[in-house]
Protein backbone atom coordinates (compact mmCIF):
# COMPACT_ATOMS: atom_id res chain seq x y z
CA UNK A 1 0.00 0.00 0.00
CA UNK A 2 2.96 2.32 0.65
CA UNK A 3 4.20 1.73 -2.89
CA UNK A 4 0.71 2.26 -4.28
CA UNK A 5 0.30 5.62 -2.52
CA UNK A 6 3.63 6.99 -3.78
CA UNK A 7 3.88 5.57 -7.31
CA UNK A 8 0.37 4.44 -8.27
CA UNK A 9 1.67 0.87 -8.54
CA UNK A 10 1.12 -2.13 -6.32
CA UNK A 11 4.28 -3.48 -4.68
CA UNK A 12 4.08 -6.63 -6.81
CA UNK A 13 3.79 -4.70 -10.08
CA UNK A 14 6.51 -2.25 -9.01
CA UNK A 15 8.82 -5.19 -8.32
CA UNK A 16 8.17 -6.57 -11.81
CA UNK A 17 8.75 -3.23 -13.55
CA UNK A 18 11.96 -2.40 -11.68
CA UNK A 19 13.66 -5.78 -11.93
CA UNK A 20 16.64 -6.18 -14.27
CA UNK A 21 16.21 -7.49 -17.80
CA UNK A 22 17.65 -10.93 -17.13
CA UNK A 23 15.35 -13.82 -16.31
CA UNK A 24 17.67 -16.12 -14.36
CA UNK A 25 14.96 -18.35 -12.90
CA UNK A 26 13.37 -18.97 -16.29
CA UNK A 27 16.75 -19.90 -17.73
CA UNK A 28 17.77 -22.15 -14.82
CA UNK A 29 14.54 -23.73 -13.55
CA UNK A 30 13.18 -24.32 -17.05
CA UNK A 31 16.46 -25.67 -18.41
CA UNK A 32 16.18 -29.36 -19.37
CA UNK A 33 15.40 -31.36 -16.21
CA UNK A 34 15.96 -28.22 -14.10
CA UNK A 35 12.76 -27.83 -12.08
CA UNK A 36 11.95 -31.54 -12.35
CA UNK A 37 14.98 -32.39 -10.22
CA UNK A 38 13.99 -29.94 -7.48
CA UNK A 39 10.38 -31.18 -7.47
CA UNK A 40 11.48 -34.79 -7.22
CA UNK A 41 13.81 -33.95 -4.32
CA UNK A 42 10.88 -32.22 -2.60
CA UNK A 43 8.74 -35.36 -2.95
CA UNK A 44 6.56 -33.96 -5.77
CA UNK A 45 7.33 -36.68 -8.30
CA UNK A 46 3.93 -36.50 -10.00
CA UNK A 47 4.36 -32.78 -10.62
CA UNK A 48 7.87 -33.39 -11.99
CA UNK A 49 6.44 -35.94 -14.45
CA UNK A 50 3.68 -33.53 -15.41
CA UNK A 51 6.16 -30.78 -16.27
CA UNK A 52 8.33 -33.17 -18.27
CA UNK A 53 5.27 -34.34 -20.22
CA UNK A 54 4.67 -30.74 -21.35
CA UNK A 55 8.18 -30.36 -22.77
CA UNK A 56 8.95 -30.68 -26.48
CA UNK A 57 11.74 -32.70 -28.11
CA UNK A 58 13.45 -30.14 -30.35
CA UNK A 59 14.28 -32.72 -33.04
CA UNK A 60 10.69 -33.99 -33.43
CA UNK A 61 8.58 -30.85 -33.66
CA UNK A 62 5.15 -30.87 -35.30
CA UNK A 63 2.49 -28.19 -35.53
CA UNK A 64 0.19 -30.04 -33.12
CA UNK A 65 2.96 -30.53 -30.54
CA UNK A 66 3.93 -26.85 -30.68
CA UNK A 67 0.26 -25.83 -30.38
CA UNK A 68 -0.15 -28.00 -27.28
CA UNK A 69 3.05 -26.63 -25.72
CA UNK A 70 1.96 -23.04 -26.36
CA UNK A 71 -1.43 -23.73 -24.76
CA UNK A 72 0.37 -24.99 -21.65
CA UNK A 73 2.91 -22.16 -21.58
CA UNK A 74 0.56 -19.29 -22.51
CA UNK A 75 0.61 -16.26 -20.20
CA UNK A 76 -2.73 -14.49 -20.31
CA UNK A 77 -4.91 -15.97 -17.59
CA UNK A 78 -5.88 -12.63 -16.05
CA UNK A 79 -7.27 -11.36 -19.37
CA UNK A 80 -9.33 -14.54 -19.73
CA UNK A 81 -10.75 -14.16 -16.23
CA UNK A 82 -11.59 -10.52 -16.92
CA UNK A 83 -13.53 -11.60 -20.01
CA UNK A 84 -15.47 -14.18 -17.99
CA UNK A 85 -13.65 -17.26 -19.25
CA UNK A 86 -13.35 -19.96 -16.60
CA UNK A 87 -9.75 -20.67 -15.62
CA UNK A 88 -8.68 -24.09 -16.82
CA UNK A 89 -6.16 -26.28 -15.08
CA UNK A 90 -2.93 -27.41 -16.69
CA UNK A 91 -1.65 -23.94 -17.53
CA UNK A 92 1.88 -22.96 -16.59
CA UNK A 93 1.50 -20.03 -14.20
CA UNK A 94 -1.54 -21.31 -12.24
CA UNK A 95 0.26 -24.67 -12.01
CA UNK A 96 3.33 -22.97 -10.51
CA UNK A 97 1.14 -21.16 -7.96
CA UNK A 98 -0.33 -24.55 -7.01
CA UNK A 99 3.22 -25.85 -6.49
CA UNK A 100 3.89 -22.93 -4.15
CA UNK A 101 0.91 -23.99 -2.01
CA UNK A 102 2.39 -27.49 -1.73
CA UNK A 103 5.83 -26.31 -0.61
CA UNK A 104 6.96 -24.99 2.80
CA UNK A 105 6.70 -21.19 2.92
CA UNK A 106 10.27 -20.77 4.07
CA UNK A 107 12.39 -22.74 1.62
CA UNK A 108 14.88 -21.98 -1.13
CA UNK A 109 12.72 -23.69 -3.74
CA UNK A 110 9.67 -21.63 -2.72
CA UNK A 111 11.72 -18.45 -3.11
CA UNK A 112 13.04 -19.50 -6.51
CA UNK A 113 9.61 -20.48 -7.86
CA UNK A 114 8.17 -17.19 -6.58
CA UNK A 115 10.91 -15.42 -8.54
CA UNK A 116 10.04 -17.56 -11.54
CA UNK A 117 6.39 -16.44 -11.39
CA UNK A 118 7.56 -12.81 -11.22
CA UNK A 119 9.70 -13.32 -14.33
CA UNK A 120 6.75 -14.84 -16.18
CA UNK A 121 4.61 -11.85 -15.24
CA UNK A 122 7.37 -9.57 -16.53
CA UNK A 123 7.12 -11.39 -19.86
CA UNK A 124 3.33 -10.94 -19.76
CA UNK A 125 3.66 -7.18 -19.31
CA UNK A 126 5.88 -6.97 -22.40
CA UNK A 127 2.98 -8.44 -24.40
CA UNK A 128 0.43 -5.85 -23.30
CA UNK A 129 -1.40 -4.07 -26.13
CA UNK A 130 0.22 -0.72 -26.90
CA UNK A 131 -1.67 2.22 -28.34
CA UNK A 132 -0.49 3.05 -31.89
CA UNK A 133 1.94 0.10 -31.75
CA UNK A 134 -0.08 -3.10 -31.59
CA UNK A 135 -3.69 -4.05 -31.18
CA UNK A 136 -3.21 -7.12 -29.02
CA UNK A 137 -0.51 -9.38 -27.70
CA UNK A 138 -0.01 -12.77 -26.10
CA UNK A 139 3.10 -14.11 -24.39
CA UNK A 140 4.00 -17.77 -24.06
CA UNK A 141 6.95 -19.84 -22.92
CA UNK A 142 7.92 -22.87 -24.97
CA UNK A 143 9.58 -25.59 -22.85
CA UNK A 144 11.86 -28.16 -24.48
CA UNK A 145 13.40 -31.38 -23.18
CA UNK A 146 16.85 -30.80 -24.64
CA UNK A 147 17.16 -27.03 -25.10
CA UNK A 148 16.70 -23.86 -23.01
CA UNK A 149 13.18 -22.32 -22.97
CA UNK A 150 11.97 -20.12 -25.82
CA UNK A 151 10.11 -16.87 -25.14
CA UNK A 152 7.31 -16.14 -27.61
CA UNK A 153 5.38 -12.91 -28.04
CA UNK A 154 2.47 -12.81 -30.52
CA UNK A 155 1.18 -9.50 -31.87
CA UNK A 156 -1.64 -8.43 -34.18
CA UNK A 157 -1.33 -5.12 -36.02
CA UNK A 158 -3.37 -3.27 -38.62
CA UNK A 159 -1.25 -1.54 -41.27
CA UNK A 160 -2.66 0.86 -43.87
CA UNK A 161 -1.20 0.62 -47.37
CA UNK A 162 -2.71 2.62 -50.26
CA UNK A 163 -6.05 3.07 -48.49
CA UNK A 164 -6.16 -0.63 -47.75
CA UNK A 165 -5.93 -2.02 -44.23
CA UNK A 166 -3.81 -5.16 -43.94
CA UNK A 167 -3.83 -7.28 -40.80
CA UNK A 168 -0.40 -8.46 -39.74
CA UNK A 169 0.34 -11.31 -37.38
CA UNK A 170 3.77 -11.01 -35.80
CA UNK A 171 5.70 -13.65 -33.88
CA UNK A 172 8.67 -12.53 -31.78
CA UNK A 173 11.04 -15.24 -30.56
CA UNK A 174 13.91 -15.05 -28.08
CA UNK A 175 16.16 -17.75 -26.69
CA UNK A 176 19.77 -18.45 -25.75
CA UNK A 177 21.53 -21.63 -26.88
CA UNK A 178 24.94 -23.00 -25.91
CA UNK A 179 25.83 -23.58 -29.56
CA UNK A 180 24.47 -20.31 -31.01
CA UNK A 181 24.37 -17.80 -28.17
CA UNK A 182 21.47 -15.38 -27.70
CA UNK A 183 19.15 -15.01 -30.69
CA UNK A 184 15.97 -13.12 -31.58
CA UNK A 185 13.61 -13.47 -34.55
CA UNK A 186 10.66 -11.38 -35.70
CA UNK A 187 8.32 -12.95 -38.28
CA UNK A 188 5.57 -10.75 -39.74
CA UNK A 189 2.81 -12.58 -41.64
CA UNK A 190 0.35 -10.93 -44.06
CA UNK A 191 -1.67 -13.58 -45.80
CA UNK A 192 0.93 -15.87 -47.37
CA UNK A 193 3.70 -13.26 -47.32
CA UNK A 194 6.25 -13.26 -44.51
CA UNK A 195 8.98 -10.77 -43.58
CA UNK A 196 11.77 -12.10 -41.35
CA UNK A 197 14.27 -10.26 -39.17
CA UNK A 198 16.95 -12.16 -37.25
CA UNK A 199 19.40 -10.87 -34.65
CA UNK A 200 22.30 -12.85 -33.18
CA UNK A 201 24.61 -11.74 -30.41
CA UNK A 202 27.43 -13.87 -31.87
CA UNK A 203 28.83 -12.93 -35.30
CA UNK A 204 29.37 -16.56 -36.30
CA UNK A 205 25.68 -17.28 -35.63
CA UNK A 206 24.63 -14.43 -37.92
CA UNK A 207 27.04 -15.73 -40.56
CA UNK A 208 25.51 -19.22 -40.26
CA UNK A 209 22.03 -17.73 -40.66
CA UNK A 210 23.07 -15.88 -43.83
CA UNK A 211 24.55 -19.08 -45.21
CA UNK A 212 21.30 -20.97 -44.52
CA UNK A 213 18.78 -18.35 -45.65
CA UNK A 214 18.02 -20.08 -48.96
CA UNK A 215 17.23 -23.32 -47.14
CA UNK A 216 14.76 -21.48 -44.91
CA UNK A 217 13.08 -19.77 -47.87
CA UNK A 218 12.65 -23.13 -49.59
CA UNK A 219 11.25 -24.72 -46.42
CA UNK A 220 8.68 -21.93 -46.10
CA UNK A 221 7.75 -22.24 -49.77
CA UNK A 222 6.85 -25.88 -49.10
CA UNK A 223 4.18 -24.49 -46.74
CA UNK A 224 2.99 -22.03 -49.42
CA UNK A 225 4.63 -19.04 -47.71
CA UNK A 226 6.52 -16.41 -49.71
CA UNK A 227 9.46 -14.59 -48.08
CA UNK A 228 9.16 -10.91 -49.03
CA UNK A 229 12.28 -9.92 -47.12
CA UNK A 230 14.85 -11.36 -44.74
CA UNK A 231 17.26 -9.25 -42.70
CA UNK A 232 20.02 -10.73 -40.55
CA UNK A 233 21.99 -8.69 -38.00
CA UNK A 234 25.07 -9.62 -35.97
CA UNK A 235 23.93 -7.70 -32.90
CA UNK A 236 21.37 -7.92 -30.07
CA UNK A 237 17.85 -6.89 -30.95
CA UNK A 238 17.41 -3.11 -30.45
CA UNK A 239 15.03 -2.13 -27.67
CA UNK A 240 15.55 -5.41 -25.83
CA UNK A 241 15.81 -3.73 -22.47
CA UNK A 242 14.14 -3.61 -19.07
CA UNK A 243 10.46 -2.70 -19.16
CA UNK A 244 9.62 0.38 -17.10
CA UNK A 245 6.38 2.17 -16.32
CA UNK A 246 7.77 5.34 -17.95
CA UNK A 247 8.29 3.45 -21.21
CA UNK A 248 4.83 1.96 -21.17
CA UNK A 249 2.28 4.72 -21.85
CA UNK A 250 -0.37 2.05 -22.49
CA UNK A 251 -0.15 0.78 -18.90
CA UNK A 252 -2.93 2.03 -16.62
CA UNK A 253 -1.00 1.90 -13.34
CA UNK A 254 -4.05 2.54 -11.18
CA UNK A 255 -5.85 -0.40 -12.77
Amino acid sequence: SQTLSTTGLSAALAAILTRNMGRPQIQSLFAPQGLEGFLTAAGLTDEAKRLNANRLPSNQLTGDLVKSAIQFGALGNEKALLEGVALQGGVLKPWLRQILRLLPQQSELTSRISGLVTELESLQIEALPQSHVRESGLAALLLLRDQPPVELLFERKNVTERDKINRLWILNLHTSLDSLGEVWMKSAFSGKDVELTFWAKEEQTAALAKKSRMDLEEALMEHDLHVKSMQIFASPRPGFEKVSSEGMPHLDAKA
